[in-house]
């Protein structure tokens, strides 16, 4: 029986064709059987889960156990791809990450430092392996950093994220 393998182009096509990612954090589910139920919805509804590094690592792992059976199923049985995302990739969590199976990184913290060389590197190397990079941004002129600028790194997708920007502290 063929087994899912990761590709990048369909990937790429899929993440276009769905457009959105939805974030599950620890804020909305708190047990596995939580976690695989809503990324399964999720994706019945033509969305893609962004599952977040911020739950506990054996509840991720638990779950993606079943997702990436579903996966497998959907993709050779009836030719769906499922998208699998992790969200709030940082650099001391990416390895676990990609050790899942998630097809997407969406980055935030200091896996899109900027000022660091050795990070922009890092992603272009993500994205050779074969990830969807998503670098998370926080202000438009970042946004147009990686739209504009000469640093050979062009991200697949940019999550804009102004959270901070709705804070109390901010608004001051």
């Amino acid at each position: 029986m063929p087994q899912y393998q990761m590709n990048r182009a369909k990937t790429s096509e899929a993440l276009a064709d769905k457009g959105i990612l939805v974030k599950i954090g620890p804020e909305h589910v708190s047990t596995r059987q939580q976690l695989e139920t809503t990324a399964q919805q999720i994706y019945l509804a033509g969305y893609i889960p962004e599952i977040s590094m911020r739950l506990p690592q054996e509840m991720v792992s638990e779950s993606m156990h079943g997702l990436r059976a579903t996966r497998e199923y959907e993709s050779v049985e009836h030719k769906n791809h499922i998208l699998l995302a992790a969200g709030s990739v940082t650099p001391s969590n990416v390895d676990f990450a990609k050790g899942e199976g998630f097809d997407i990184l969406v980055g935030t913290g200091n896996m899109t430092r900027l000022s660091e060389g050795s990070t922009i590197e890092r992603l272009r190397q993500l994205q050779q392996e074969g990830y969807i990079v998503v670098p998370t941004v926080q202000r438009a002129t970042e946004v147009r950093y990686f739209l504009n600028s000469d640093i050979e790194f062009k991200p697949d997708a940019i999550m804009f994220d102004p959270y901070h920007l709705s804070t109390p502290e901010a608004a001051q």
